[in-house]
C-alpha cells in the first residue's frame, strides 16, 4: 500500500519566480582570497559548496574547511563500536575529498565534537 506524501511542497514555479525576482550579483571566485567553509557534518561540503570550492581552488584561494562534528550519530540505531567505525570513516571520506583534485589539499584539523555528544561537555575552546 503506498501512503501519498500530504506535505506541502514549494512548487517549482514559485521557486523559479523569487529566483528570477531576487537575481543574485555575478560570482568573480578571484575576489576571493581566503574563503571559511563551515559544515555541521562531513561531506555536507562537499553536496553544499563542493563546485564553488573547486573554482575558487582553481583561482587560488586559500580554503579552510571547519566541521563541526564527524558525522557518527547519522544512524541513531548504531551501537558505540559501529559510530566509532562510521566516524572513522567519515574523516577518511573527508580526507579523500580534500586530497582529491580541486579539493585544496591542505591538512585538516578536527574541530568540534561526536555528534552523539549534544547536550554533554563541550571541547576545551583553542586560541
Amino acid at each position: 500500500m503506498t501512503v501519498p506524501d500530504t506535505r506541502r511542497i514549494t512548487p517549482p514555479e514559485q521557486w523559479r519566480a523569487a529566483l528570477h525576482q531576487h537575481r543574485l550579483p555575478a560570482f568573480d571566485p578571484s575576489a576571493h582570497r581566503r574563503v571559511v567553509v563551515v559544515a555541521a557534518h562531513p561531506d555536507d561540503e562537499t553536496l553544499g559548496a563542493g563546485g564553488v570550492l573547486r573554482v575558487l581552488h582553481a583561482a587560488g584561494a586559500a580554503l579552510t574547511l571547519v566541521v563541526a562534528t564527524d558525522g557518527e550519530a547519522a544512524y541513531p540505531g548504531l551501537d558505540a563500536a559501529a559510530r566509532t567505525e562510521l566516524a572513522g570513516a567519515r574523516h577518511a571520506e573527508l580526507d579523500a575529498a580534500r586530497r582529491a583534485p580541486g579539493g585544496g589539499g591542505r591538512p585538516g584539523a578536527p574541530v568540534g565534537r561526536a555528534a552523539s555528544a549534544r547536550g554533554g561537555p563541550r571541547p576545551p575552546r583553542g586560541g
